[in-house]
């Protein structure tokens, strides 16, 4: 019996290493507007609620770093939709943003 339960035991610590230790996933949507519209839109963390419903309508907000481009950020509270911040981690002119985002439990993504 004891030796079933140590086997066991190692299969899973065996399974739980050969597993990945982060996963990734990227998200591609068409936008039916110019690139230099939806490019003004997501490099600016002030202009989010124009687009995404991450913050909620009843959110605080706070900005900081520049206005728009890497660096610039922006952190919310909210009672519907919870706290968390957003910050632009690179950014392409017209073609590309990464943004860096923790809303709390669910912990960073980029």
């Amino acid at each position: 019996m004891m030796l079933a339960v140590a086997g066991l035991v190692l299969l899973l610590l065996a399974i739980g290493f050969a597993l990945p230790r982060e996963s990734r996933f990227v998200v591609v949507t068409t936008v039916d507007a110019p690139a230099a519209t939806v490019f003004v839109l997501v490099n600016d963390p002030r202009r989010i609620q124009l687009w995404s419903a991450l913050a909620g309508d009843d959110a605080q907000a706070q900005y900081s770093g520049p206005r728009n481009g890497v660096g610039a950020a922006m952190a919310w509270d909210s009672p519907a939709s919870g706290a968390g911040t957003l910050t632009i981690v690179d950014s392409r002119p017209w073609s590309y943003v990464e943004l860096k985002l923790n809303d709390g439990d669910a912990g960073e993504a980029t």
